[in-house]
């Protein structure tokens, strides 16, 4: 018997009615913080997509959102435009329905209406600092590539940004602490050469 054969291969999994009581009870807890609302009612065409979602492995991902009209729909993507936060699972490689009817192997969060914003504000004002402090510190542990990239990364964002609220926003240009250590450096020197020329 070869390893392939065996293998046990997983059972597909199955939307059951214990699967849908878990996944209402599961955004009504999260509409709770976003709304003030927990009520949370299915549709035929809601329950369509949260079996496609279960039983479709090519389905990665759904969303649940508010609307234009303040209705709250199920999609495999957002659309443009939303004013509130929107739920979104994502599945992992482990996913699978337990034998509870609870969802194993998915990842449950909120998503901004202002992602972008929200990804750039991150990006610049908490992985920047980290990534330049600890290259201040150990050279080899972050190289010259991997900051160029990153700097790459913050434009393309920030333009983004710019470009989803209609205005011209330009990056700047990312700062080089090596300059700023020789700024330190002359300042130091020009009030030696003042002091020794006032003396």
């Amino acid at each position: 018997m070869d390893s392939m054969s065996s293998k046990v291969e997983e059972p597909m999994p199955v939307l059951t009615e214990a699967t849908i009581v878990w996944f209402r009870s599961r955004m009504e807890g999260m509409l709770k913080n976003i709304r003030n609302q927990g009520d949370l009612t299915l549709s035929k065409t809601d329950t369509g997509m949260l079996t496609d979602f279960v039983e479709d492995p090519s389905r990665k991902r759904l969303f649940l959102y508010f609307d234009h009209t303040d209705e709250m729909r199920l999609g495999f993507a957002l659309p443009k435009g939303l004013k509130r936060k929107s739920i979104f699972l994502l599945k992992q490689r482990a996913f699978k329905v337990e034998d509870d009817g609870s969802l194993g192997g998915v990842v449950i969060g909120d998503v901004p209406p202002d992602i972008l914003e929200n990804l750039s504000t991150v990006s610049h004002e908490v992985l920047y600092p980290v990534l330049m402090a600890g290259k201040t510190k150990d050279a080899r542990m972050v190289n010259k590539e991997v900051t160029e990239s990153f700097h790459k990364f913050l434009s393309q964002v920030y333009l983004t940004v710019g470009q989803t609220q209609g205005k011209t926003l330009l990056p700047l240009p990312p700062s080089d602490p090596k300059w700023e250590e020789g700024v330190e450096q002359r300042s130091v020197k020009d009030k030696e050469r003042v002091h020794v020329l006032e003396s």
